[in-house]
């Protein structure tokens, strides 16, 4: 139990009230119980300090907070979403014009979806909103400064077997790179990035530099999938509010 003390006082103020007097060596609270009543005209205030025990959390509340801390737990699971990125490594050129390829140039480059590729696709465009990036080591192309198209078969596992990536950036009138990677039964296969300028004579466009694969057979490059867990936008705000709540309550607790 705490330590009691009493305290007991005969005086009055000017209206003849009683008043209290604490008793000499009396220990101070802050917290405290007090019951008054007059019995011959005197005043009796008793007061209790709590020990420090009464304030340790009870099991029902630690299995309280274990409890809600499990349920928050799933719910930020169950709501947040897999972006799947495929990644494409192409190999090595083996032939380059109008300039160096340093040091060794091939075309790499990623897009993300918000769900997996379907099975058996065949040669299906992306969406526009899709983001993607291409390099064939001197040039990138990305979806916001370049036109073209991504269009990708799968097989029965959901796996890329074929596809065909025509990225072009102009930097002004019929002058910019492109970037090109395709594999297809219908199609070109090859790997190839390119620089154009305008041509005055043709009225076209000339390429200054630019590389590819002359490698018989042609090699192919490889296709590498992965995923990331990413929180929902409301997961992430109706956490805060409950991070929020959990604070105002432990402030006015203290």
């Amino acid at each position: 139990g705490g330590l009691l003390a009493r305290a007991t006082s005969k005086e009055g103020d000017e209206q003849g009230r009683p008043t209290f007097v604490p008793r000499e060596g009396a220990i101070p609270s802050l917290r405290f119980t007090a019951r008054f009543y007059r019995l011959s005209d005197s005043l009796h205030f008793s007061y209790r300090i709590f020990p420090c025990e009464d304030q340790m959390p009870t099991v029902k509340k630690i299995a309280s907070i274990a409890l809600f801390s499990l349920l928050l737990t799933v719910c930020l699971v169950a709501s947040a979403k897999a972006d799947t990125t495929y990644t494409y490594t192409g190999p090595p050129f083996t032939f380059s014009f109008g300039g160096v390829c340093p040091p060794i140039c091939s075309i790499t480059g990623s897009f993300t979806l918000p769900t997996p590729l379907a099975a058996n696709d065949d040669m299906v465009p992306l969406p526009s909103s899709v983001p993607f990036s291409f390099s064939s080591g001197p040039y990138t192309a990305n979806q916001t400064n370049s036109v073209g198209q991504i269009m990708i078969s799968t097989n029965a596992a959901g796996v890329i077997d074929d596809w065909d990536v025509n990225l072009t950036v102009y930097s002004g009138y019929m002058e910019g790179f492109y970037i090109d990677t395709s594999k297809g039964p219908s199609i070109a296969s090859y790997d190839q990035f390119a620089e154009f300028v305008p041509n005055p004579g043709s009225g076209g466009e000339m390429t200054t530099f630019g590389a590819d694969n002359e490698n018989t057979p042609i090699p192919f490059g490889t296709w590498t999938v992965s995923t990331t867990t990413v929180p929902e936008p409301s997961t992430v705000l109706m956490l805060g509010v409950v991070l929020l709540g959990l604070a105002r309550l432990t402030l006015k607790k203290l």
